[in-house]
């Protein structure tokens, strides 16, 4: 996937939003590191392994992390 350098941020927050979806879909939780790095590999081509693509991992990872967890926070808010 090509695209410029300027179109990097809106790019990869569109993908991050895409691949939360699919990890979602497949209930993989945010710490099974080697699963998501693998969903992100297969959907868009990326090497996970370099310094930019990585933050699209921790993106995806905090989206998981931040939904996974909203129940438990709006518990303690109302508690």
């Amino acid at each position: 996937m090509e695209f410029s350098p300027l179109d990097r941020p809106r790019v990869y927050r569109r993908l991050s939003e895409s691949l939360f979806l699919e990890a979602f879909g497949r209930r993989i939780h945010p710490h099974n590191r080697h699963e998501l790095v693998q969903l992100i590999e297969d959907e868009t081509g990326f090497d996970v392994g370099t310094d930019e693509n990585r933050d699209l991992l921790a993106t995806v990872r905090l989206k998981l992390r931040d939904y996974l967890l909203a129940p438990i926070a709006r518990e303690f808010e109302h508690g």
